[in-house]
């Protein structure tokens, strides 16, 4: 796969826009994503919106790029949203953007919201990706979980979607409590019948902040079950025809998500919303910004400034990103990404070389296999050691 980075300036490069919904109907136990039940919500949400407007209004000054490359409704769950709010959002979009020809406009579901007359809405909109997380197909993990669907409820949802949607992702999740490998399997087996085009298969994590984190549960599988599940997942995947080209992600007939790729291949883009981050270029620096959390504080402050990224911090951030992707890193990518010289890297490339993490390949460099499996070593290996 080739980094749409090269050969093109940063500030030239088309954007990407993430819109956070901060509501969900309820906090799954497992997510620390920045949501809030919808029940205890105290605004309305057409008021969100008019917020979202407007900052997107302030925000577009920073950016010198006409093209935009994809829109990404999060949260929370954004299809409690009605059809008509998104395409108010999406029509001031491509007033103040040009879309490219692959113009990527995703929103994220769960089958919980999923009914026959809002996905027809929907197709009748921009968008043309729904990304539904479903994270297992198994009654007993759904209720660990804490989602408030059950498995018949994910079957029709996805027939629904896939009925009138062509670009369909799938979240399903493994590592959960007391499953098998072949359990692990059904899951994916089930998903794999649809006819979609990317999957997202992530192992569960005890995330700070989450409701499993102070109360781990019981059942979770060891390292060594882990390993099983992701070395047969994985195959499986594969027979399927999908190409595994980021870490938890996965996608045939090119049908990569472009707004990913765009975080990964460290480009600008903007978020809107509350706590939603974004980064812009202008010249050889780079500076970012993040929002505040909870909905009331970012409805009634001021939209926060712009700090710089340090050069200190650009090696960093950027091989947190890139290194995600399976694709190898050419030198010219990294310093057209960072501005910053390939050579003050070279000596700790060396060193991660020297532990088999990394290799040599024309031009750039590539993680291994033991790379990959040992990515936040590698990753964190970056930070400067005064700032540790």
């Amino acid at each position: 796969m080739c980094s749409y980075i090269e050969n093109v300036e940063m500030n030239k490069k088309p954007i990407s826009l993430y819109i956070h919904f901060p509501w969900c109907e309820v906090k799954c136990p497992y997510c620390d994503f920045n949501s809030y039940v919808l029940k205890h919500k105290k605004i309305d949400v057409d008021d969100y919106i008019d917020r979202l407007l407007l900052e997107l209004d302030e925000r577009k000054k920073y950016y010198p790029q006409k093209d935009i490359q994809s829109v990404f409704f999060g949260g929370g769950t954004p299809s409690l949203m009605s059809a008509s709010q998104i395409s108010k959002v999406l029509e001031r979009v491509t007033e103040l953007f040009n879309p490219i020809d692959s113009f990527e406009v995703t929103i994220e579901m769960n089958p919980e919201s999923v009914t026959d007359k809002l996905v027809k809405k929907l197709k009748s909109t921009l968008v043309n990706r729904i990304s539904m997380g479903v994270q297992s197909f198994n009654d007993e993990h759904l209720k660990v979980l804490g989602r408030i669907h059950n498995s018949d409820k994910a079957l029709k949802s996805l027939d629904i979607i896939c009925e009138s949607f062509d670009n369909v992702n799938i979240d399903v999740m493994y590592g959960l409590p007391n499953q098998s490998t072949k359990a692990a399997m059904k899951d994916l087996e089930t998903a794999l019948q649809f006819p979609v085009k990317h999957f997202s298969w992530y192992q569960l994590t005890l995330e700070p902040q989450t409701a499993f984190y102070k109360n781990i549960p019981k059942g979770i599988p060891k390292e060594d079950l882990i390993i099983d599940i992701e070395t047969v997942g994985r195959q499986l995947i594969k027979n399927y025809a999908f190409n595994h080209y980021e870490i938890s992600a996965y996608a045939k007939n090119k049908k990569e998500c472009l707004h990913n790729l765009n975080y990964w291949q460290f480009g600008d883009y903007m978020g809107i919303g509350a706590g939603a981050h974004s980064k812009y270029s202008k010249g050889n620096a780079q500076f970012r910004s993040w929002n505040h959390k909870k909905p009331e504080t970012y409805m009634d402050h001021d939209f926060r400034g712009w700090e710089p990224i340090e050069n200190h911090e650009l090696s960093f951030e950027y091989f947190l990103n890139r290194m995600r992707l399976k694709s190898p890193i050419s030198k010219k990518e990294f310093e057209q990404a960072t501005n910053l010289d390939h050579s003050q890297i070279v000596t700790k490339m060396s060193l991660l070389k020297q532990k088999g993490l990394m290799n040599d390949v024309a031009a750039g460099w590539e993680m291994t296999k033991l790379g990959h499996n040992f990515y936040n070593d590698v990753v964190c290996s970056f930070i400067k050691e005064d700032k540790k």
